[in-house]
């Protein structure tokens, strides 16, 4: 059997207080969607594509939700760089087997043989061929939080050079109701800021975007290891620092970006998720889905882009913080692929992933609609 030419890692992070089965819905839907292509294709051994299905457990359990996006991204990278290690292991492993089977049966070490100047070497007197470098590909997946999650690993993972040389190739980068602008928008409640500061710690200091002062140990710290935080953004918030230098190249080197967003998401605001200064549909009007097959995604924008207020963008909401609108503007001219989903209120942000598939499967026509735009090798 021939080693596979790649392994496609998928990686899905989950959200606050949420579980690695969050993503059980999606990651055996794309499982079934693999195994049909692989038996259309009919590809052999020697050129299919192996994938390799990581539930991160980075911010699993109480602590590991609540201490901070950055110190679970530092985690997801520890798994992402192990487990392409494993993969990389496993096809060294899967080489050298072959290797050996190719060899000619028949050598022997008698000393006849390797006495006689016209002896053959073992295999036809042809080395064994060197094995190439194993390649990756990563695809990122981070509902909520997650996606944060996500994005601070990714670039952490460029800062280490782990991008360069081809051996790991950037493919998908999906985020699902993402508070890329944080969760200032729970300000409508009275002290929302403390509240959500003591309850969640400094993840939610961070989703709150008040945060700068208390991240700066972890800058130092990143400054002298060479990572992607440097002591010039001391004092930033977590969130628009993301949205600047080494981040925001590492997210934008995924050749495939989409986020999701639903405007009756209780938990995260729309134009957080949605990587908008203004609501289009902000006079209650939602349009009707783009096709019969999909009857909750009402918008499929593949060539959406972000638009800072300050670049002769659209009339921002002005309910958006001076903050939130730095960071738009920080993130101008990315582009991604923007779906936007209509959903129940009370079950938008639960069923974007369709998360409890024992009750509901509402919100699966959105999941196919991801996936049927990822790219897979």
């Amino acid at each position: 059997m021939a080693t596979p030419r790649a392994t496609h890692l998928w990686v899905f992070v989950h959200g606050l207080h949420g579980t690695p089965q969050d993503f059980a819905y999606m990651t055996e839907t794309l499982k079934s969607q693999h195994a049909k292509q692989e038996a259309e294709e009919r590809t052999n051994d020697a050129t299919r594509l192996r994938h390799v299905y990581l539930l991160s457990k980075c911010n699993a359990h109480l602590t590991g939700t609540m201490d901070g996006v950055d110190r679970a991204g530092e985690r997801l990278e520890a798994e992402i760089l192990a487990e392409m290690e494993a993969c990389r292991r496993q096809s060294s492993t899967r080489h050298d087997d072959e290797s050996s089977e190719a060899a000619d049966p028949t050598c022997t070490s008698s000393s006849a043989a390797s006495a006689s100047p016209a002896a053959r070497p073992c295999g036809g007197g042809e080395r064994a061929p060197q094995q190439a470098p194993h390649r990756v590909l990563l695809s990122l997946v981070g509902h909520s939080l997650g996606g944060l999650i996500a994005r601070f690993a990714a670039g952490q993972l460029a800062a280490r050079g782990v991008f360069d040389g081809g051996r790991c190739v950037p493919c998908n980068f999906v985020t699902i109701g993402t508070p890329h602008l944080g969760s200032r928008d729970w300000r409508v409640v009275p002290f929302a800021p403390t509240i959500v500061s003591r309850v969640l710690g400094r993840t939610g200091r961070q989703l709150m975007l008040c945060d700068g002062q208390a991240s700066a140990t972890l800058e130092e710290r990143n400054s002298t290891e060479g990572g992607a935080c440097t002591q010039s953004n001391k004092g930033t918030p977590l969130l628009a620092r993301l949205a600047n230098g080494t981040y925001r190249e590492a997210w934008a080197s995924f050749p495939r970006r989409l986020v999701v967003a639903c405007p009756h998401d209780l938990k995260v605001g729309f134009l957080s998720a949605r990587l908008s200064s203004c609501n289009p549909y902000s006079s209650g009007d939602v349009p009707e889905a783009v096709s019969a097959s999909k009857p909750h995604v009402v918008c499929h924008d593949p060539t959406a882009s972000v638009v800072g207020p300050s670049n002769q963008g659209p009339p921002s909401d002005p309910s958006l913080h001076a903050l939130e609108l730095g960071i738009l503007d920080s993130l101008h001219g990315l582009t991604f692929e923007r779906f936007d989903v209509e959903l129940p209120w009370w079950s938008a942000h639960e069923d974007l992933v369709v998360r409890r598939a024992w009750w509901s499967t509402r919100g699966a026509d959105v999941v196919q609609a991801m996936l049927e735009r990822l790219v897979v090798s």
